[in-house]
């Protein structure tokens, strides 16, 4: 090969170098996607009569009853059997304050069912996980 050549081919190769540089600095900077943050998630209420315990992500008390209103709190008519079930994957209990009725600590898809007999507030908790309450109200 020429030193002629090979200039000449080296001359090429640099301004072939530059135009890509220039193209490169004239297109609209790219911004990197955002990264996707964790959507709270919604617990489905469960079927009129069950009240589901499930955990939660971090925040609050390890677990929390949601009854078919969505929340902590019931409603129910004397000789209406409640049931609730454990959604979550550590053991939790049922247990009203007043000794109307109580469980056995509860494995995941495991479920405890009591019919009430006399109208009535009945605030319960987990005796497992103290901060874990609701309330079921018995209605004649």
């Amino acid at each position: 090969m020429s030193a002629r050549f090979s200039m000449g081919l080296l001359a090429l190769i640099l301004l072939a170098v530059i135009i890509g540089v220039a193209a490169a600095k004239s297109q609209p900077p790219t911004a990197a996607a955002p990264a996707p943050t964790a959507a709270p998630t919604s617990v489905p209420a469960p079927p009129p009569g069950r009240i589901a315990i499930v955990g939660n992500s971090g925040q609050g008390p390890v677990a929390s009853y949601v009854s078919p209103n969505g929340t902590s709190s019931y409603a129910v008519h004397v000789g209406q059997k409640v049931t609730w079930v454990n959604l979550d994957a550590q053991a939790h209990t049922v247990a009203a304050d007043n000794g109307g009725f109580t469980s056995q600590p509860l494995g995941t898809s495991q479920h405890f069912s009591w019919t009430p007999k006399k109208p009535g507030t009945y605030q319960y908790g987990c005796y497992l996980h103290p901060d874990m309450r609701g309330v079921l109200v018995v209605q004649p």
